[in-house]
């Protein structure tokens, strides 16, 4: 058995390829009831592409904040560190706003209360100060705009993290063990508007996160993944398994677990148990397949989907609105909901819905690759161009 492909020099596009595809089936299934979004990752397996992009963003971290940590730089990956979590958040009190507008302008337009009633969005217009203040304390969150706050309480977490590596490249998996029993046993998170508790619990997300952490600083390091015959075949007898389960819906097979049974197995919002496993399989299987050298030679910078990933937060950011266009489009316009059975004609609607939108995020993505790549130019000729206005300024004199 061949080992991985170690990762090349400069830009590693094999990771802003998976983020791209996590990224699309995002924008798919937040479409909810469209037909494209059965085939999607999570109709194979206990995951979805949650898992897969908080996995990613802990690879993407070793690449973005290790190397200024790790040299003595740590100043300044803090400094990074804050940015983003700035960025995040006026991100998302953003695009939560223009959702929650985009639902009341339907709305008033045609009066239907499924646009208002569903994915706590009833809460804004039954009691709009206490959302109002929710939107800014991270408490209330509506469907669909949940992910980016627990990014944020993940990225809090990521200089303790990036610490305990620094001693031992294990520690901070073991603390996020740790720490994810402790949110489950006492069942821990942050609370929200209901006095309940986030959807994506970042004290349970966050050793997913962990994991592509400590992976990523390995990767970096030219550390390669080590193979064990056993645990591929156990991993891909481990996603056959559910696959069967998820594609059949079998999860009444399972037996009802005890209320004392502290680890929600299939419980998304704490990371359950078996998504956890679900993941970490899948990422094995793939590793130890063709497929991480076939993207090696075959994927470049202008490839469409490396594309997404490498611009992931606009690309999400804008994919969540065009989302719920998506929604209120089958809704008031063709009176879809997304229980409805399929038919031909909401099968040619989710296909130019899902085509559209595909397009309008490859093009924020062009455009946003295509204006750094123009002030990088400008930033490289301006020093030739003002050497070659000395000459002519010193005649002049």
């Amino acid at each position: 058995m061949a080992p991985p492909i170690a990762p090349r020099a400069g830009r590693e596009y094999r990771i802003d390829f998976f983020r791209g595809l996590a990224l699309l089936s995002i924008f798919i299934n937040h479409i909810h009831g469209n037909f494209w979004g059965g085939f999607t990752q999570r109709n194979w397996g206990f995951s979805d592409a949650a898992e897969l992009f908080v996995l990613l963003a802990g690879v993407s971290s070793a690449f973005a904040y290790w190397p200024r940590f790790v040299d003595g730089r740590w100043p300044f990956a803090l400094a990074r560190i804050g940015k983003r979590i700035v960025t995040l958040y006026v991100a998302h009190i953003t695009m939560l706003a223009v959702s929650l507008g985009l639902f009341a302008a339907a709305y008033l337009r045609f009066g239907d209360p499924w646009l208002i009633e569903l994915d706590e969005r009833k809460f804004l217009f039954d009691r709009p100060l206490e959302a109002i203040a929710g939107m800014a304390n991270l408490t209330y969150q509506t469907g669909g705009f949940n992910i980016l706050p627990m990014y944020i309480g993940l990225l809090l977490l990521l200089p303790v993290l990036m610490l305990l590596a620094r001693i031992r490249l294990w520690l901070p998996v073991a603390f996020s063990i740790a720490l994810w029993l402790v949110a489950h046993v006492f069942r821990l998170t942050p609370p929200n508007h209901v006095g309940a508790g986030w959807f994506f619990n970042p004290l349970g997300w966050q050793l997913l996160f962990s994991v592509g952490l400590v992976w990523g600083i390995a990767f970096r390091d030219g550390v390669r993944m080590p193979y064990s015959r056993p645990l591929h075949w156990g991993a891909a007898g481990y996603l056959a398994v559910a696959a069967g389960i998820a594609w059949f819906a079998l999860w009444s097979t399972f037996p009802e677990l005890p209320s004392w049974f502290w680890i929600d197995g299939f419980d998304k919002g704490a990371l359950g148990l078996f998504r956890f496993v679900h993941i970490l399989a899948l990422c094995y299987v793939i590793a130890w397949s063709p497929i991480p050298g076939l993207l090696q030679r075959w994927l470049g910078g202008d490839n469409p989907i490396v594309r997404l990933g490498r611009n992931t937060l606009p690309v999400f950011c804008l994919g969540s609105i065009l989302s719920n266009v998506g929604l209120i489009i089958r809704r008031t316009v063709f009176g879809l909901l997304p229980e409805a059975a399929p038919t031909l004609s909401s099968l040619v609607l989710d296909t130019l819905l899902v085509t559209a939108g595909g397009l309008l995020l490859y093009g924020l993505a062009w455009f946003l690759d295509w204006s750094r790549e123009e002030k990088a130019a400008r930033r490289a000729t301006a020093p030739a161009l003002a050497g070659a206005a000395l000459p002519s300024v010193a005649r002049a004199d």
